[in-house]
């Protein structure tokens, strides 16, 4: 993975590694997602949510499972897993 002059690489440990390897982004549309999120000063999933390219339980999933929390539901009182992870 190529970075031209002037442009923030990803880094293997970036989330968007993680969401490249679980094929919900090309790895075009996670360059232009973190340069577009460097310039408008916002987060890198908020910025894919916020524009449609990346649906936010498809996010809050990849989350969960690469940094270990749990899923929570707003209103909901119990923690959901990923059922990747049942029990655990």
């Amino acid at each position: 993975m190529l970075t031209a002059p002037g442009e923030a690489a990803l880094k293997p440990s970036n989330f968007a590694w993680r969401l490249m390897r679980d094929r919900l982004l090309s790895e075009e549309q996670a360059r232009n997602a973190h340069r577009e999120g460097l310039e408008r000063r916002q987060p890198f999933v908020r910025y894919l949510v916020e524009e449609a390219q990346l649906d936010s339980g498809h996010a809050a999933l990849a989350a969960a499972d690469e940094f270990g929390g749990p899923l929570t539901e707003p209103g909901c009182r119990r923690s959901c897993r990923p059922p990747s992870e049942p029990g655990r």
